[in-house]
Parts: C-alpha cells; structure tokens; sequence
C-alpha cells in the first residue's frame, strides 16, 4: 500500500511502506515551549525509526496546542518508548 510521506526536507513523497517495518511508539509526559512546561500529554504513532516517531509527536503536540509550525515546542526525548510486538498483540 502506497502512502504520502514527509522527507527530512519537508517535501512529500509517495514511497511504499511495508507494515512489518514501522513500529509503535507511545509518549506520556510533559510538554514544552521554549524550555517551559506548558502541559502533560499523551501520545501514539506508528513510524520506521524512532526520530521519525518524535517528529510526528512534536507536529501531534503543536496541532492539539494550537501552535504554529515554527514555534519551539519540544518534548522528552527519554519517554519516547517503542512498544516491543511478542505474538502479535502490542504489550
């Protein structure tokens, strides 16, 4: 299945994604605009590497906040946890 995907150039791109290469990552903690906590949120997406997953998260954030694209909005690197798949069911 053919999807529409964002490169690290911001342009987007039609490029195959194979289901058993992305992973599911989940957030849970604070949120923050230029280096002040504004808020705690929680977060889910499925992405092929962990830097992608943060990006879709910080764009979640900056969406439900009400942010502008350019704004400073950042959140814990250390709480981007990939969730591990054992028999087919997420733990």
């Amino acid at each position: 299945m053919e999807q529409l995907h964002r490169e690290k150039n911001g342009q987007l791109s039609f490029i195959p994604v194979h289901e058993s290469t992305r992973s599911k990552y989940t957030y849970h903690g604070p949120v923050f605009l230029a280096g002040r906590h504004i808020a705690d949120m929680k977060f889910a997406t499925w992405a092929s590497s962990y830097d992608q997953a943060y990006a879709q998260m910080v764009f979640q954030a900056k969406e439900k906040l009400g942010h502008k694209r350019n704004s400073k909005t950042t959140l814990s690197k250390t709480l981007v946890k990939k969730e591990e798949e054992q028999y087919g069911k997420s733990c």
